[in-house]
């Protein structure tokens, strides 16, 4: 009779730990996003530039801020008339960027162009986006070649963010947001 009882106390706790993990695999799930600010730099270019063109492809899970010409970007230099321009496409998780300067506001050489507005779940590193120069002109509106190179300067977490939290279980889900206020910077 003891090793009876013996077994049933096992089996009973055998039962209790499955329904836990159980419980903890079907319970609700939390995932926060966070708002980055993601600096770029002219990075390499042996004349100053009244324009640039360049693409940025991003992976890792997160998005730019904004879609379409909406995107959450701007410029970091004193553009000329009309200029920026910004589109992202969510679809191919491409953004575009094309700046304009006057001759006076020439970009040269580890000049910050452009900040924008990266949204995910873990801090992005530089290895999630890949940039493609596509175009660049110098003061005599001449094209450049070979074209300049542009980088990631800094990733930081958005002081002004809003922190977006999503709770779901399999038969409800909400979401809640919040401000941000610490901020971390990694230079480049």
């Amino acid at each position: 009779m003891k090793a009876s009882r013996h077994t049933h106390v096992i089996s009973t706790a055998l039962v209790a730990v499955a329904a836990v993990f159980v419980l903890s695999q079907c319970g609700p799930k939390t995932t926060t996003t966070q708002d980055y600010d993601v600096i770029f730099e002219l990075d390499s270019t042996s004349e100053n530039l009244t324009s640039i063109s360049f693409s940025v492809e991003y992976t890792g899970g997160g998005t730019f801020k904004g879609s379409s010409s909406s995107v959450s970007c701007s410029a970091l230099v004193t553009t000329a008339t009309g200029s920026p321009s910004f589109s992202d496409n969510e679809t191919t998780d491409k953004l575009t960027v094309q700046i304009q300067v006057d001759t006076a506001n020439a970009m040269d050489a580890d000049s910050n162009i452009v900040s924008c507005v990266y949204q995910a779940t873990v801090k992005p590193t530089t290895a999630n986006f890949s940039i493609s120069v596509t175009a660049a002109t110098n003061t005599s509106s001449a094209s450049v070649s070979p074209l300049p190179e542009v980088a990631v300067y800094s990733i930081s977490e958005s002081v002004s963010a809003s922190t977006s939290t999503s709770t779901s279980t399999s038969s409800s889900s909400s979401s809640s947001s919040t401000s941000s206020t610490s901020s971390s910077t990694t230079g480049g």
